[in-house]
């Protein structure tokens, strides 16, 4: 599989990088910021060579806040079926929200901390690209509360770190399952 990653932290990027190849898998491009991962998707489409998967860190600059989580929502609105994962330790809820209820699949979002094996991890990755969903979110009610509703504390994730311990799930839409 061909993989964009954007990663602020260069440890952690070059450390990704080489268990993503490791796993097997091609990363294309790396970017360190926002505007970077926007940049380099923007060279693939040009020259018609999208990623397979698109992987991006929420906080990253310039405004190290919710930047990636928009750069992955601008990278919908202009691929709308895209793969993308978002791999993170913050939950920026509203932008999550929106991009996990895009109705063309190929989302995933993973808190950092909650993948506990590297074999849910691929497993998580393959899912997406393969049209599927994948989240550790569960938890995080981030789902569970009605929009415009105030949410109960165990479903308030803003930013912090989800309190119970959960699995990855992938779902990938029969329709897009490989044949072994």
């Amino acid at each position: 599989m061909r993989l964009l990653l954007a990663e602020d932290s260069a440890l952690l990027r070059e450390a990704l990088t080489a268990l993503l190849e490791r796993l097997g898998h091609t990363v294309t491009a790396t970017a360190q910021s926002a505007p970077g991962l926007l940049e380099a998707l923007g060279r693939a489409a040009d020259a018609g060579d999208l990623p397979d998967l698109v992987i991006t860190d929420v906080r990253m600059p310039p405004g190290n806040s919710d930047d990636g989580l928009r750069a992955a929502l601008r990278i919908r609105a202009l691929h709308p079926h895209q793969p993308i994962m978002v791999l993170s330790q913050y939950i920026a809820d509203t932008y999550a929200r929106e991009l996990l209820t895009l109705p063309e699949g190929a989302i995933g979002y993973l808190l950092k901390d909650r993948v506990n094996r590297v074999r849910d991890f691929a497993t998580a990755l393959e899912s997406v690209a393969a049209g599927g969903r994948s989240s550790t979110l569960r938890w995080c009610g981030i789902f569970s509360a009605p929009r415009g509703r105030g949410r109960s504390t165990p479903s308030r994730c803003e930013n912090v770190k989800c309190s119970r311990s959960w699995q990855t799930v992938s779902r990938t839409p029969r329709s897009r399952r490989r044949s072994p």
